[in-house]
């Protein structure tokens, strides 16, 4: 079938064929997806009108009118495909149908997959169905339960099984002539192989991360910096004690940006509908570390979900001392730049930094008022300020520099220096040091302690940061 859809002459044909395919990896993902659903319990999530399901098939014919039998049996086949990677891999790419998926699962072992995939491949449905239940399988649907185990929740996240009444030896398989979905929710039929677990999405998370050293610096479980640590003293997602992120990177060019990182073994645990579930939920848990960190950082809050090959990403953004945060980026995990990238682009943060930079500006203009500069005068100090911090020796040096008469004749000289680099000399240039010329003579900024230096370092940190950044 695969080169049957890549290859053939009439493109009605060729499209009709791909969607075939289509059709089958929609399926397939269907049958994933309902798996999760019914492995986290979802249904137990209120329904419009508060109404709760009591099980997956009664929410499905709920909410989306599939008989509860139907329900049952996608649901035997889903779980089925656990103990069947082969067949799953299959499914998913297309090469077989749900009708022949259905059948194989009713006779397919670890031991027999491949040459029942050899053989539905080469086959029909029906001649895939008719096989099966020749062979003792429950192709019509499930009529047969074997052995039954309750499932149930325990541990770190609730998503290990604990099986009654089988040891790992004798636990039967999934699948093997056996429905694995009986009358009831919690009575599922054979040994489930391990399930998808948290330490598996971490280990690709942090896989992504540590290509991009030195560029940010990856922690777990926890911060060794003390402003971060203090910050997370009450963030615990049980709501008492000390917040442990599964990561925390930090970021070598923007020291200031955090981003904190919760993973979850199943997409279907990515984000409750309130996003109150800190404990249960990727989303839920970035965010409340975010609503803690975000008292001393911007925060980058990054939620992902399920494995390296299927999986769920979610972005957020909380600026510093802002109440709520808001979704950015895509739904895949970026590099660095690009994650430094969209967040200087980004408009709240444009916003964030424009009204602090309104702020300070009016904490300057308070000072200069304070220490007597004319206003015509400040604008001269606040221009002489930013040409000459443009040059690399004076940045150096000024704050090196305690003399204050010194510093005031090495700003007026390194801003005329980097007018004249610009081009700018003759006449135009002894007008403008005419002007700047009042800075070594004011009673003030020339001869109070620390006063200029500390103006110099001031817009420095706010105006050319602001600058640098957009």
């Amino acid at each position: 079938m695969n080169a049957l859809a890549s290859s053939h002459p009439d493109p009605h044909r060729r499209n009709l064929l791909r969607s075939y395919r289509a059709a089958s990896r929609h399926a397939c993902l269907f049958l994933q997806e309902l798996r999760e659903f019914d492995l986290q319990r979802a249904y137990s999530q209120p329904m419009a009108g508060g109404k709760v399901a009591a099980s997956t098939p009664a929410w499905l014919h709920a909410a989306c009118g599939l008989d509860q039998d139907a329900a049952r049996e996608e649901l035997r086949i889903a779980y089925a495909l656990l103990n069947l990677p082969r067949i799953e891999d299959a499914f998913e790419r297309g090469d077989l149908s749900h009708r022949k998926v259905r059948a194989l699962t009713t006779i397919a072992t670890a031991g027999n997959e491949g040459a029942l995939i050899d053989f539905a491949l080469a086959t029909t449905d029906a001649q895939v169905a008719a096989y099966c239940k020749a062979q003792g399988g429950l192709a019509t649907g499930g009529a047969r339960h074997a052995r039954r185990f309750k499932r149930r929740q325990h541990g770190h996240h609730g998503d290990a099984m604990k099986r009654e009444g089988w040891s790992s030896e004798r636990a039967p398989c999934v699948g093997a002539r056996a429905s694995c979905y009986g009358a009831g929710q919690d009575d599922i039929v054979g040994c489930r192989p391990a399930m998808p677990n948290e330490r598996q999405t971490e280990a690709f998370v942090r896989r992504h991360f540590s290509t991009w050293a030195p560029e940010v610096a990856v922690e777990e479980q926890g911060s060794e910096s003390p402003r971060i640590a203090k910050l997370l003293r009450a963030a615990s997602k049980s709501g008492a004690g000390q917040g442990r992120p599964d990561f925390i990177v930090q970021f070598r060019d923007e020291p200031e940006l955090l981003a904190v990182i919760e993973c979850k073994a199943r997409t279907t645990a990515h984000e409750s509908p309130t996003c109150q579930a800190p404990a249960d939920y990727a989303v839920d848990g970035a965010l409340n570390y975010a609503a803690h960190l975000n008292k001393g950082f911007d925060v980058l809050a990054i939620a992902v979900s399920g494995t390296a090959k299927r999986h769920r990403v979610s972005h957020f953004l909380h600026l510093r001392s802002q109440r709520e945060p808001h979704q950015v980026f895509g739904d895949a995990l970026l590099t660095p730049e690009d994650y430094l990238r969209g967040y200087r682009n980004d408009d709240a943060k444009y916003r964030q930094d424009f009204g602090s930079l309104q702020v300070f500006i009016k904490e300057l203009n308070d000072t200069l008022h304070i220490d007597r500069v004319s206003e015509g005068d400040r604008a001269l100090l606040i221009s002489a300020i930013l040409i000459a911090l443009e040059r690399p020796s004076f940045k150096k040096a000024y704050a090196a520099e305690s003399k204050p008469r010194t510093l005031a004749r090495m700003t007026v000289d390194a801003a005329v220096e980097s007018l004249r680099d610009a081009g700018l000399d003759g006449l135009k240039l002894d007008v403008i040091k005419q002007e700047f010329g009042f800075l070594p003579t004011s009673p003030i900024l020339a001869s109070k302690p620390g006063e200029l230096r500390e103006i110099i370092a001031s817009i420095d940190d706010n105006v050319n940061a602001f600058r640098k950044t957009h």
